[in-house]
């Protein structure tokens, strides 16, 4: 986690981290309240869910987020 400038912005600015490393809409399976230990610990099941799938997302997602569908996937 080289840029932890999300720790200490805005709940929204997080979430838009999250998007971005999840590249692309999210809804949350648990939504942790915001606090910077759930920050993190969100931003490390993230990063290492892309570590253990060679970067890429898995459609099953993880403990906190599940991926949005697109509607042509519905």
């Amino acid at each position: 986690m080289a840029n932890k400038n999300f720790l200490s912005g805005t709940w929204e600015e997080f979430e838009g981290w999250v998007k971005k490393r999840r590249c692309g809409e999210i809804s949350w399976k648990v939504r942790p309240r915001d606090t910077k230990v759930n920050r993190m610990i969100v931003a490390e099941s993230i990063l290492d869910t892309l570590d253990r799938n060679g970067g890429e997302f898995p459609p099953t997602g993880n403990a906190f987020l599940r991926p949005e569908r697109s509607k042509q996937d519905s």
